[in-house]
């Protein structure tokens, strides 16, 4: 369900637009999902201080971020399993980047 939009007139103000969406929103214990664009601590701050959870697409080239991922699910819970999928070649083709993209899975 979409519950509101913000159009935008210059590229590269994504992430100040999502704040000003986030902060614009009565939220509480809604899940947000985002694109790995909007993977930035301001953001999920934002989300977190209303009390609701988020559902994030991750890439491989933010290592630092997928090394605290894997330790967070795999070495400190051992009975929880983190599976890591290459996305499809063709996907990121289609957008004209060859980036290190994968999805991870509980």
């Amino acid at each position: 369900m979409i519950l509101e939009q913000l159009s935008l007139e210059n590229a590269g103000k994504e992430i100040p637009g999502c704040l000003d969406l986030l902060a614009k929103l009565a939220l509480n214990e809604d899940t947000i999902v985002c694109d790995a664009a909007f993977v930035q601590q301001e953001i999920i701050e934002a989300i977190v201080n209303k009390e609701c959870y988020f559902c994030v697409n991750i890439k491989g080239n933010q290592e630092n971020l997928e090394r605290a991922i894997q330790m967070a699910f795999c070495e400190e819970r051992n009975s929880i399993s983190l599976y890591k999928a290459p996305v499809e070649k063709e996907a990121r083709k289609n957008r004209g980047k060859d980036d290190r993209s994968y999805g991870y899975a509980i």
